[in-house]
């Protein structure tokens, strides 16, 4: 079984790199890289969107933690 799965992984691993090689041969270095570079901005520009949006969602979750008549909210119970 150990050898098929490393079988597979090598497999793909040289047809990664054939593509690569490939695209980088019909498109030239310059192409590829400035693509490559775009793909990584668009990348973290989605990353910190993200990011920033579920921070936003635990500090929210902070404010709404506080006691409200004397209560604890059920969330603060359990820790």
């Amino acid at each position: 079984m150990v050898w098929w799965f490393k079988l597979v992984m090598r497999i793909a691993f040289w047809t990664v790199v054939v593509l690569v090689i490939s695209a980088i041969w019909q498109r030239g270095v310059e192409r590829t890289v400035g693509d490559l570079v775009g793909w990584g901005q668009e990348l973290s520009e989605v990353w910190w969107r993200e990011y920033r949006r579920w921070e936003g969602y635990q500090n929210q979750g902070r404010r709404n933690q506080g006691p409200v008549l004397g209560r604890t909210s059920a969330r603060a119970g359990w820790r």
